[in-house]
């Protein structure tokens, strides 16, 4: 059953022959270690001691055919890939290697075509004549024809009134009025140390209205309110000197001061509604201890909560 479902016997430790390490390299490791009966790890390491290369398969080749040869050059190599189910860089390679050239009439060179080098672009050579893009490079290489220079916009001509837009507008916006590129109204900015335009945020002035909401609830539920950010509520309350609205913090008086060290800390939360945190940090910063009183029955004296 184990030799069956190709399950390797490990064994214990022992030296490596040399037959053995002969095989290092020539098949898997997991394979060589199902068939040594060794672990996969041990095949490795060794492998790697002796500086021997992991096994590598190869890939599928086909070798050429003698009806497969005579068709080369007799058509597109892209064609001819596609009827011999080759990729298109291995006939190419092939018919390069044998020194054959295409035959086909539409694929040469015609005056016409090489009138064109130079004078455009290659990518607009290539899709006017539809040689592909490295064939016109290769081609105006070899006849020695410089690269067609790139057509530049005419250099534009500052006027007073358009220098005046600069910074007040955007970029975009002065290049759309004066009929010209944004790069250039960008560079022509920097150059006279322009600083950018930048929209300004629409101002609200505030109401009698608003200034009362301040302080009455939390900012953040204000700003949502009023319909304002809060970073504007926070500066208005801070500028006004209003404390914030924090409806879980209940501020500390001198009744509920009196309760501390005389009822446990669970008490005056209950009588006075502070949470339990709030009540032991009160009574730590005012260096009270805390004290539990019972009567003489052993119960806690019953308080009531405080209004």
């Amino acid at each position: 059953m184990r030799e069956a479902r190709r399950i390797g016997l490990i064994t214990g430790p022992r030296r490596w022959t040399a037959r053995e390490i002969g095989l290092l390299g020539t098949i898997t490791d997991a394979e060589l270690g199902r068939r040594l009966r060794r672990a996969q790890h041990r095949v490795r390491v060794q492998r790697w001691e002796l500086n021997i290369p992991p096994f590598r398969r190869r890939a599928r080749f086909r070798y050429w055919k003698l009806w497969e040869i005579r068709l080369l050059g007799t058509t597109p190599d892209r064609e001819l890939a596609r009827r011999l189910k080759r990729s298109e860089a291995s006939v190419r390679s092939e018919r390069h290697a044998l020194r054959i050239s295409l035959s086909d009439s539409s694929r040469r060179w015609r005056k016409e075509e090489e009138q064109l080098l130079g004078v455009l672009p290659d990518q607009e050579v290539a899709r006017r004549t539809g040689h592909p893009f490295f064939g016109v490079r290769s081609r105006r290489q070899t006849l020695r024809i410089p690269i067609a220079a790139p057509k530049h916009a005419p250099r534009h001509t500052w006027k007073r009134e358009e220098i005046k837009l600069l910074g007040r507008f955007s970029d975009a916006e002065v290049a759309k009025r004066i009929g010209t590129k944004q790069y250039c109204v960008s560079g022509e900015r920097v150059k006279r140390g322009i600083p950018a335009w930048r929209p300004m945020p629409k101002h609200r002035f505030w109401t009698r209205s608003e200034k009362k909401l301040l302080g009455t609830m939390p900012d953040k539920d204000l700003a949502e309110r009023i319909n304002r950010t809060l970073e504007a509520i926070r500066w208005r309350r801070l500028r006004m000197k209003l404390p914030p609205s924090n409806p879980k913090w209940k501020p500390w008086t001198e009744e509920h001061l009196t309760l501390l060290g005389k009822l446990s800390d669970k008490e005056v939360a209950a009588c006075t509604g502070h949470p339990i945190a709030s009540v032991q940090a009160t009574r730590y910063r005012l260096g009270i201890d805390n004290v539990k009183f019972k009567d003489k029955f052993g119960a806690q004296t019953p308080t009531k909560p405080l209004r």
